[in-house]
């Protein structure tokens, strides 16, 4: 590998590539129904709102 410069993996990376074949699982969701709009609101509501106790 040194000899053709091909950059190592770290092991954290090569777990999560081993783990995740089919690509990154923590994507958003492009659009959101009114529902799921309110929902996320609120818990960004707990979320924003728990971090001035």
């Amino acid at each position: 590998m040194d000899k053709h410069r091909i950059k190592r993996r770290e092991w954290s990376e090569a777990t999560y590539v081993y783990s995740n074949p089919d690509g990154d699982p923590f994507r958003l969701a492009r659009k959101l129904t009114l529902s799921e709009l309110f929902l996320k609101g609120l818990g960004l509501g707990l979320f924003w709102g728990e971090g001035t106790k």
